[in-house]
């Protein structure tokens, strides 16, 4: 299906000392829309990718047999690098938990290496159970590895997208983040061709693990929970996969997932204390008192992961995927928000939700919903949105066209799952009726390039227009 792709056009024009920012709207010709009162079925319940334990080399399966290592011989024509993986079990097969042994190569990097033992598991949630035939792994090596970041660690990820028919909308938002300055942290991304014992099983994404070391996040446990700083997760499913007061805890009805401490480091007296200080910030913010908030939330971190977060319309922001972290100790302690995890369901890839309009993080979160009613924080986020538009934004628009150029590579993770002509289960599960009748990789970039068009002049007249989209907010506030 032949898609117009609609642009946003930014003009500035400087002209007796004023500066003039044009939006000019794209045609909605294509894209789908959502009624504000439409009332949609609870997301379903997924189990957590727990983040990496300490470093050490898990016990693993015992291998049969010794391993055989066959020649690798990658496709000619890929641009991007290419990994190898020979195990003595399908990774894919296993029981997601269980570690077992293997070894990787890397070839077409800067950073190439030849059969490093390597343990393997699974991970993820929705696409581990329901994309059983490309599901994402988490790989760790016996020593700190460059493998695609920029830092050398044990753990990475292997992000499948497989419910992502661009393959691209995490690493974007990777992206973007990473060219924010508000959080101090992103997770690398960057794409390779997998193979699992000679076999093509598609294109995935290398990104960071989560992990606290240097180069990454960068927090301090203690055993005394005053002291000690924490990652926690809002996490939906952690009522299925966890043990209240144990490793998670609940307030306002909202789960919450600790992810660091962990194992013998997160004792119930560093559950409960989390509990308790969550439980005051949120009354906290809901006061809505500026000067409060200011002492209590790190905003310049807010204040990005938010508008990543709104930018794509993500639709975890409500339940799940939302990392913050507890900082510093005594008066010192602030509520920081990062790193931004799993965009696959976002940019209109939605059953709901899913047309460029209308505020969805601001709603659907309740502490961005409360920092979003403060106007000096409202504010904010209006002038960094408006000084972010014309250049990390469009940065961001860019590396799509970029990526295009890499055609063929996109191309080849649909000749092993050619998707359109075979439809799997989760088709109807997880992508919408406007993007199942797109059946090219290229035609469902371009929706997404005239989605985005469409985002960034609706972000555009909420926050720079504040017109009457400012004031039907303020309106909202009251029924909020």
């Amino acid at each position: 299906m032949k898609i117009k792709i609609s642009i946003a056009i930014f003009v500035l024009v400087i002209a007796c000392g004023f500066t003039i920012f044009l939006v000019v709207r794209p045609s909605e010709s294509y894209l789908p829309e959502v009624e504000d009162d439409y009332v949609a079925q609870p997301p379903p319940q997924r189990s957590p990718s727990p983040v990496s334990e300490p470093f050490v080399m898990p016990e693993a399966v015992p291998v049969p047999a010794p391993l055989e290592i066959p020649p690798f011989e990658p496709y000619e024509g890929n641009l991007f690098p290419s990994i190898s993986l020979t195990a003595a079990y399908d990774p894919f097969t296993m029981h997601r938990n269980t570690w077992h042994s293997g070894h990787m190569t890397l070839v077409g990097h800067d950073h190439e290496f030849e059969n490093a033992d390597v343990r393997i598991r699974g991970r993820g949630n929705s696409s581990w159970i329901f994309g059983a035939e490309k599901r994402p792994l988490r790989i760790r090596f016996n020593e700190p590895t460059y493998f695609f970041g920029p830092v050398p660690a044990y753990d990475w990820v292997l992000i499948a997208n497989h419910f992502d028919l661009t393959l691209m909308r995490t690493y974007l938002a990777f992206y973007l983040a990473g060219l924010l300055d508000g959080m101090d942290w992103t997770a690398s991304a960057n794409f390779a061709h997998l193979y699992i014992n000679g076999a093509y099983v598609g294109l995935f994404q290398i990104s960071d693990e989560r992990d606290i070391i240097p180069g990454r996040i960068q927090l301090v446990s203690d055993p005394d929970p005053q002291l000690s700083e924490f990652l926690f997760e809002l996490d939906n499913s952690a009522v299925n996969s966890g043990e209240e007061g144990v490793t998670y805890f609940v307030v306002n009805e909202m789960p919450y997932d600790i992810r660091y401490p962990r194992g013998a480091a997160l004792s119930t007296y560093h559950v409960a204390y989390l509990q308790n200080w969550v439980e005051e910030m949120t009354v906290l913010l809901q006061r809505g008192n500026f000067d409060e908030i200011s002492q209590a939330v790190d905003l310049d971190s807010f204040v990005d992961f938010y508008i990543v977060q709104e930018f794509f319309k993500n639709i975890d922001v409500g339940f799940n995927s939302v990392f913050m972290q507890a900082r510093g100790v005594g008066n010192a302690r602030r509520l920081y928000f990062g790193p931004v995890w799993d965009f696959d369901r976002s940019v209109g890839n939605m059953l709901f939700w899913g047309s460029y309009e209308h505020l969805h993080a601001a709603v659907r979160n309740q502490f961005m919903r409360y920092l979003l009613q403060v106007p000096e924080v409202f504010d904010m986020v209006a002038e960094r949105w408006a000084e972010i538009v014309d250049d990390p934004i469009v940065q961001m628009l860019a590396r799509i066209d970029e990526l295009l150029e890499y055609e063929q590579d996109f191309e080849r993770n649909f000749y092993a799952f050619p998707v359109w002509e075979n439809r799997p289960d989760w088709m109807d599960r997880f992508i919408p009726i406007h993007l199942q009748e797109i059946d090219t990789w290229r035609g469902q970039v371009e929706y997404m390039q005239e989605w985005f068009a469409g985002r960034v002049w609706w972000m555009s007249e909420l926050f720079i227009g504040r017109g009457e989209l400012a004031e039907w907010w303020i309106r909202h506030l009251g029924d909020v």
